[in-house]
């Protein structure tokens, strides 16, 4: 009978151990995403994951919404909230300052963003910002109502140099995303 009870208590056990080992490599495969997860986060994957899920742009009116959801006295905000919107069947990247938004807020004013009333030299700045870091920027991107390709390399904030030069130290080099590429790189700082 002890044998029996014994038996049967080394049964209990032998299963009660393996259920504990099948959880302790549940949780250890939970831990090790949760890892990667919180690195990819960290190490820029952020915007590697948010790539594989693309945002759908906003109508215009729902542009303006946001807008008047800030509200006049946040300028900062107004000026560099950009938002995809579609506009004549082409998505662009535009802030408050863009007109068809401007006049429907009901402003007392022009909108000042930066030291420009005139929201196609804040586009201009902000092709510029994107073109120093690389982000989101491709030969497509309208900001504001401006093609930033079309923009020269000075105009971008860089400088051009012959192809087969070296940029200087402390700037990057970019060959692409600029008017007059040809035979030509741009040198940014970063």
């Amino acid at each position: 009978m002890i044998r029996r009870l014994n038996r049967k208590r080394a049964k209990w056990l032998g299963s009660k151990g393996a259920a504990d080992e099948g959880s302790m490599v549940i949780w250890l495969v939970v831990a090790i995403a949760a890892a990667v997860i919180v690195l990819l986060f960290f190490y820029g994957g952020y915007d590697m994951i948010k790539g594989l899920f693309p945002s759908k742009a906003l109508t215009m009116e729902a542009a303006v919404q946001v807008c008047k959801n800030i509200g006049p006295s946040f300028t900062t905000t107004l000026c560099d909230n950009w938002k995809a919107v579609t506009i004549a069947g082409g998505d662009q990247l535009v802030n408050c300052q863009y007109p068809d938004i401007q006049n429907k807020m009901d402003l007392s004013s022009q909108l000042r963003c930066g030291n420009t009333t005139d929201y196609k030299d804040y586009g201009a700045q902000y092709c510029m910002t994107l073109f120093k870091v690389n982000k989101d920027y491709t030969s497509e991107l309208r900001v504001n109502g401006v093609l930033c390709s079309s923009l020269s390399c000075e105009g971008l904030g860089g400088s051009s140099i012959a192809s087969n030069s070296s940029c200087a130290t402390g700037s990057v080099e970019r060959t692409k995303g600029f008017a007059g590429v040809s035979g030509s790189k741009c040198c940014v700082t970063a």
